[in-house]
């Protein structure tokens, strides 16, 4: 009898720990960036964008408006 050699199989690759594996956050954090922001010109103008929450309501009435625009003077 000839000597048998025990094969490998090719097993599926789904499932187990692996990288970009397990659900998305969706809450408050999700897509937050952990790292420090580059530094940038004060002279320059800088793109800002901000999440609100759903209770803030529409930010283009004008008491809104005016609020916002008072703050970022002060600023």
């Amino acid at each position: 009898m000839p000597f048998m050699k025990q094969l490998a199989f090719k097993l599926p690759t789904w499932g187990g720990k692996r990288a970009g594996a397990g659900r998305k956050p969706t809450r408050a954090k999700a897509g937050v960036v952990h790292e420090a922001r580059p530094a940038f010109n004060a002279r320059l103008p800088v793109h800002v964008t901000m999440r609100l929450l759903f209770a803030v309501g529409f930010l283009r009435a004008c008491s809104r408006v005016r609020a916002i625009e008072e703050i970022l003077r002060a600023v």
